[in-house]
Order: C-alpha cells, then structure tokens, then sequence
C-alpha cells in the first residue's frame, strides 16, 4: 500500500515536471518509411512502465519501448510537436493498463500500437496518426523488493 502510494507521488511529480518544462528533446522528424509519410520518435526518452501484475507476486513485469508515430502532413508534425509532452503522459497511461497477458503472443505489440494510436489520435484536433511502429520492445521481470513495516 505503501509503495503504490509513494509511485503515484512520484508519478504525480513527474507529470507536473513534464507538463511545466515540456519536452525539448522529445521531438524529432526522422526520414520517412515512404515519400508520402512522416514520422515522430520520442529521442532520448525511452518508455520504461510498470505493467499491471498479480498482487501477490514476487515479481514485476515491466515494459520498455519507444515509439514512432507515423502520421501524413506537416499540419499533424507540428501539431504532434506542440502537444508532445501530453502525448507523452498519454502513451505511458495507455501502456500502464496492460498486463503480461495483453502482450503476450503475435498480437500484443499490435495491440499495444493500435491502442496508442487510438488515444494520440483522441489528443490531435487537427490531424491523426495512421500507425505506431517501435524501434524498441522489452517485456523483462524484476523481483519485487518487500520493505520492512514498522
């Protein structure tokens, strides 16, 4: 109980960091996979969260990645820019409400792109994004550490 509360704290204070200072490298336009495509990755700020687990596990299940949006004009670039650090709390809410389950199998990465598509795209008021793509994708476990009550 202990711990939850002191991750929300933490998370708390990371979003209120995030959402005063914004995201100067957060934002990139790489090369697009085709002529009529553009892209956006997240740089030098991978997505490292926490899944949802059995509460009596002695183990965490974390996911790692970093996404790229792949969306088709200028319009949805700079929108994407402007909104990057909300976009950013988004993708790490969407991700935090999977389990271990939802990943598992050729589907889970699909999923997980398509639910991140579907709320960026609720966030953009002007342009979508058709798909994410990840240039990195690591489900690993940690043991949990138990703290000693007093």
């Amino acid at each position: 109980m202990v711990i939850a509360m002191l991750r929300m704290k933490l998370i708390g204070w990371f979003l209120l960091f995030v959402i005063n200072i914004g995201f100067s490298f957060a934002q990139v336009d790489i090369e697009s996979p085709t002529r009529d495509t553009l892209t956006f990755t997240f740089i030098n700020q991978d997505f490292n969260v926490l899944l949802h687990s059995a509460l009596n596990s002695s183990e965490e299940v974390w996911i790692k990645f970093n996404p790229t949006l792949i969306f088709k004009d200028e319009a949805t670039r700079d929108e994407i820019i402007k909104k990057a650090a909300l976009l950013y709390v988004a993708i790490l809410r969407t991700a935090q409400q999977l389990n271990q389950q939802d990943l598992e199998g050729q589907n889970g990465k699909t999923n997980l792109a398509k639910a991140i598509v579907k709320d960026v795209n609720a966030i953009l008021e002007y342009g979508d994004v058709s798909a994410v793509t990840f240039s990195q994708f690591l489900v690993y476990k940690k043991p949990v550490v138990k703290s000693h009550e007093f």
